[in-house]
């Protein structure tokens, strides 16, 4: 299996990311290539199971990205998507 490549994308001379690139992982497949936004919280479970619980779905549980925090993708009951994270602390 070749190697995970994820480019991380910065601007104006900042030391963390604003963004990233990666082809559309086995586990999509099928999946059209899009832009994905995040909404940095607080707590990455507890968002993913109030949003289930107002009638959301968790489309990608909880998950570690090592070294840069936690995230989930949601949905809402309308079908609009979009990504949560938790940074890790540096």
């Amino acid at each position: 299996m070749p190697e995970f490549v994820y480019t991380v994308v910065t601007a104006g001379g900042a030391t963390s990311g604003q963004g990233g690139i990666m082809a559309i992982p086995p586990s999509s497949k099928g999946m059209p290539p899009a832009w994905v936004s995040y909404v940095t919280v607080d707590n990455v479970d507890n968002r993913a199971n109030q949003a289930e619980k107002l009638g959301g779905k968790i489309v990608v549980p909880p998950s570690d990205i090592p070294n840069v925090g936690r995230f989930a993708v949601i949905q809402d009951p309308q079908g609009a998507v979009i990504s949560i994270i938790t940074y890790a602390k540096q």
